[in-house]
């Protein structure tokens, strides 16, 4: 990369770029953004270094296709990751939640069955890959079945059998990006919430979601580390974390902008988190703290300084509009559906079904290129991992 003249962002080292070009660098594989001319220069130059590295349009990365239109409209799904994993299992049945409703598979009475525990661990493995990298709506049930891997019981397998039913009934769900006005273009929202003592030894559950351009971009589901004593403390540990994140993904936005890509934050332009928890908003605005809250003292003081420094907003939204619930629990049908239909918005088979036929005999020229080793050496290294 350095003979092409590109450099490094200290935010994250995997980002590279030169003027209006960016690289991506993920293990030997590379996504290159940037003029043709650029790109066949790299390319070049990758070649002569490494012989044998192939180039592609930016159709599959790391085992997920990806859908780019004129409109600016971009998708991204795991259907075919999905439908292998489905087959591998047998699964031919269909549910509508990731997880039956209220259901915490630590509390799963019964006895541990080594024999079963190999297919869960791949089952559990499976499905944290997606919720880590295209299925936000398993990210809950992920980490809920990650904490029974060690000695998993028959009920507890049956649990995760049922969050593959769920992707059974919705393998095509994609995380889809819009073209959007010039003031909301490539501005971060979040939601970030917390489930009090529900997760196992009493800890609560941190979730949250951030969005861009009307999908998300980050999001995380865990188990906090220690115990809180109330709702609110629990939502100080969820938001802190969050916070951190949305720090990072600023200063990366920050050191990606371009005149071609405009997506530099200044210190006017408001970042907007969404909390279902009055008392923990009142906390973040008017730094109330009595004596029994000085213990989280180091982690409301970060969120307070991160509102003055980056301008972050708290604004109040309804338990039943909050994004990031079905990152704490798992919810009733109807909730489940109403959250993810906000965040993965269509079926991916229909969506290409719709519009490739529409593209045939034409071709539009590709400002988004991978390079790798090996023939579709994106998706293979994927699936080796």
């Amino acid at each position: 990369i350095r003979p092409h003249q590109s450099t490094g962002q200290t935010v994250d080292p995997a980002v590279w770029k030169k003027g209006a070009s960016r690289i991506l660098v993920w293990v030997d594989d590379f996504v290159f953004r940037g003029p043709s001319s650029e790109a066949d220069m790299f390319y070049r130059a990758l070649n002569a270094r490494f012989p044998g590295v192939k180039r592609s349009d930016c159709t599959f990365l790391l085992g997920h296709r990806v859908v780019r239109m004129p409109n600016g409209l971009v998708s991204i799904s795991s259907e075919t990751y999905i439908t292998e994993l489905l087959q591998r299992f047998e699964i031919t049945r269909s549910k509508e939640t990731p997880l039956p409703p209220g259901i915490q598979p630590a509390r799963m009475a019964g006895d541990p069955d080594q024999l079963i525990t190999r297919t869960f661990r791949q089952i559990v493995g499976s499905l944290i890959h997606l919720s880590n990298t295209s299925r936000p709506d398993v990210a809950f049930a992920g980490s809920a079945l990650g904490h029974v891997a060690s000695k998993p019981n028959k009920r507890q397998l049956d649990a995760a059998r049922h969050t593959l039913m769920y992707l059974h009934g919705s393998p095509g769900r994609a995380i889809e990006f819009v073209a959007q006005s010039e003031d909301q273009r490539n501005r971060l929202t979040t939601y970030v919430d917390a489930s009090y003592a529900d997760a196992p030894g009493f800890r609560s559950q941190t979730g949250y979601i951030i969005m861009m351009n009307g999908a998300p971009i980050a999001w995380a589901s865990r188990t906090q580390r220690f115990v809180t004593t109330s709702s609110q403390e629990a939502e100080i540990v969820a938001a802190a974390d969050m916070v951190k994140e949305l720090v990072f993904l600023r200063e990366l936005l920050n050191s990606w902008h371009c005149e071609a890509w405009p997506c530099k934050y200044s210190d006017k332009d408001p970042l907007v988190c969404h909390e279902d928890n009055m008392g923990a908003i009142s906390w973040f605005e008017n730094g109330l703290m009595a004596e029994r809250t000085k213990h989280y003292g180091v982690r409301l003081a970060y969120i307070r300084e991160q509102m003055r420094r980056i301008n972050l907003v708290w604004r109040y939204i309804p338990t039943g509009e909050q994004l990031a619930d079905m990152m704490t629990k798992s919810l009733a049908t109807k909730s489940q559906s109403l959250h993810t239909d906000k965040i993965l918005r269509h079926t991916f088979t229909r969506f290409v079904n719709m519009v490739l036929p529409a593209r045939r005999g034409t071709r539009r020229q590709s400002n988004w290129w991978t390079f790798g080793f090996g023939i579709n050496a994106v998706t293979v290294n994927s699936r080796r991992n």
